[in-house]
């Protein structure tokens, strides 16, 4: 499997200070090469960035150009031994209990597609107060 790893990090982010939790995007990135890009038959690129939106909100996000989340499901469906991920649902809530009394959406899904509407993969995106 051929795959680009990009990184894109905001300038105005202070990369010296911890402030993103320990494994907190790792799930993400894993099931990008394992669910979106391990039967994709183009080359995968997975961007990972890191944006400041205000002075006290970081947005990280992990996208891919695998086969979509409507695909695998379909794939994963075939299987007979089929393993439902823990990691959606904990880092919901994880993101829960990091971003009390909070106004924005510290959570997201959004199912790529291409020109004609077909699936093109993945961006999840996290907030997180610092």
């Amino acid at each position: 499997m051929d795959v680009d790893l990009e990184f894109e990090i905001d300038p105005d982010l202070v990369t010296s200070e911890e402030i993103l939790p320990p494994l907190l995007i790792q799930p993400f990135v894993e099931n990008a090469l394992i669910h979106g890009l391990k039967k994709s038959e183009r080359k995968g690129v997975i961007r990972v960035t890191f944006k400041l939106l205000g002075e006290h909100l970081l947005e990280c996000s992990v996208e891919d150009n695998g086969i979509g989340r409507e695909n695998a499901s379909k794939i994963i469906a075939q299987k007979e031994n089929y393993h439902k991920s823990t990691a959606l649902k904990v880092t919901e809530e994880r993101l829960a209990s990091l971003n009390k009394n909070s106004v924005f959406v510290p959570f997201e899904i959004i199912d790529l597609k291409d020109e004609n509407g077909n699936p093109a993969g993945t961006k999840i995106i996290l907030r997180l107060q610092i």
